[in-house]
């Protein structure tokens, strides 16, 4: 049972914390993973190619991922439709990126993320985003990061 320690961040609380995802998901240019639930929509982290392409068929393979996180409603024929002024860029990833964990680690019932960047030389870094921590027009916000290096 993974437990977790965090000091300063008031709105987090005792007890199990809300989960909606949890593994280890590869984030190439082309991909996305719903990372958030709400009752009028989704919350989607999409890995774009450096040019901002997001299509399947039209990224770069080769190209680096850069990530964005982005905001959906729910439409009356079940569709998605972006929300406006929701899209958040995450930056350009160093290496390869993965999804370790989405949720709700601080309890304000706002998504939060784990994400890992692994180096070509081996190097990692987990980054804790976290949604308490963001400025008024974004989604999350850097609050943590651990690095370690590779051989």
């Amino acid at each position: 049972e993974a437990r977790f320690l965090l000091r300063g961040v008031s709105t987090a609380r005792l007890g199990r914390v809300p989960t909606t995802y949890a593994g280890a998901r590869a984030l190439v240019p082309g991909t996305f993973q719903v990372v958030g639930y709400a009752p009028d929509g989704v919350t989607v982290l999409v890995a774009a190619d450096i040019d901002g392409q997001t299509e399947p068929d039209l990224v770069d393979p080769h190209s680096p991922a850069h990530l964005l996180i982005q905001r959906f409603s729910m439409t009356p024929d079940g569709g998605l439709a972006a929300l406006p002024g929701t899209v958040q860029d995450l930056g350009a990833v160093r290496g390869t990126a993965h999804l370790l964990w989405s949720g709700d680690l601080d309890g304000d019932g706002v998504t939060d993320l784990l994400l890992d960047e692994t180096s070509e030389a081996g190097a990692t870094r987990a980054k804790l985003w976290l949604s308490s921590e963001a400025e008024q027009a974004g989604l999350v916000a850097e609050a943590a990061v651990l690095q370690t290096t590779g051989c």
